[in-house]
């Protein structure tokens, strides 16, 4: 079965089962993965596997069905995906549904399909918030936290399911990094074609299939046009366009030190790098890395060292320790090495 009718199976039965059917089925879950903001799980429905997030919606969010405007008014900066729980729960599910369409009419291949999606009830899940001096002791963020905090209320969603993520296939398969940046920055480009910005292009959000295919997925930070935006928002949307690529480039960090991981006798005897090493120096010795590995360099490797460095220079590590977070994205400055 190909993609398209596996969709169309899968999304059949989920959609005839009933919400206790369904609860009954995650029962059968083969694993889970907690974070503070979500519960993920996997099962399988006649031997295809199925991810499962399941994603706290607050009453408010309830009440305000498909309504994707900025609900509890939070700071613009909350959109960046440097430890943020997200805007609206509707934004996700309704990207998700879009991006769904674009790989069913054949627009775009690189996005997971979403099965269906249900709105249970369940106990509510108290949350931890340790950060709120490190989000400018904003009150709205806090009271978006508590609200979830409290809710009974949780959105489903039966995602495709792939075997990797980037990084760790990048480990297993050097030579195609080359083949990563090419897809990628095609993948933005889409995107960005269509006026979508994901926010949190790190290497952790992107899966591999068997065909070393990248599919670009976790959509709780999107920024799409199509929403409901304030005028202050659009102008953020502007002013943020190439984010994206700032955020994609600067994973080559983590890559590096997966690596050092490995490898790490070679790289302190021979070229002198560290753990601790300075991320500009990262940089400079990329070239090195990927000749003594014998990786391909990638095409315009010039170009996504520039942007990864501007990135994290001029706006990553400002924006990580100013509790303000009142830091302006260097949108024009990346915006000149996009070719």
């Amino acid at each position: 079965m190909n993609r398209v009718e596996k969709y169309d199976k899968i999304n059949t039965k989920l959609s005839y089962l009933s919400d206790n059917e369904i609860l009954q089925l995650i029962k059968k879950k083969e694993g889970v993965a907690k974070s503070s903001y979500s519960e993920n799980t996997t099962i399988k429905i006649d031997n295809t596997k199925i991810f499962i997030k399941s994603i706290i919606l607050t009453e408010l969010e309830y009440k305000n069905k498909f309504d994707t405007s900025n609900l509890f008014n939070l700071p613009l900066y909350y959109n960046y995906g440097i430890g943020s729980y997200g805007i609206n729960c509707w934004r996700e599910l309704l990207m998700h549904i879009k991006t769904t369409n674009y790989v069913l009419s054949g627009e775009c291949i690189n996005f997971p399909l979403l099965y269906h999606y249900r709105i249970i009830e369940t106990n509510p899940k108290h949350i931890k918030f340790d950060d709120f001096k490190y989000w400018n002791s904003n009150q709205n963020i806090k009271k978006y936290i508590d609200a979830k905090s409290k809710s009974k209320y949780r959105i489903l969603l039966f995602i495709e399911w792939f075997p990797k993520v980037v990084h760790t296939w990048l480990l297993d398969n050097k030579t195609n990094l080359n083949s990563f940046y090419e897809q990628a920055f095609k993948l933005l480009h889409f995107l960005q074609s269509n006026n979508i910005i994901h926010f949190d292009t790190h290497g952790g959000n992107i899966v591999v299939d068997s065909n070393n295919i990248i599919y670009l997925t976790d959509y709780g930070l999107v920024l799409d046009k199509s929403f409901h935006l304030s005028a202050k928002e659009v102008q953020f949307f502007n002013k943020n366009k190439y984010y994206d690529y700032g955020l994609l480039c600067f994973i080559m960090p983590h890559y590096l030190i997966d690596k050092f991981n490995l490898n790490e006798k070679f790289y302190r005897d021979k070229l002198n790098i560290t753990k601790e090493t300075k991320y500009e120096q990262f940089l400079k010795n990329y070239k090195i890395i990927l000749n003594k590995e014998k990786i391909k360099k990638p095409n315009k490797l010039t170009n996504i060292i520039k942007i990864a460095n501007i990135y994290y220079n001029n706006f990553y590590k400002l924006i990580t320790y100013n509790d303000k977070k009142n830091n302006i994205f260097p949108n024009n400055k990346i915006k000149m090495y996009i070719v």
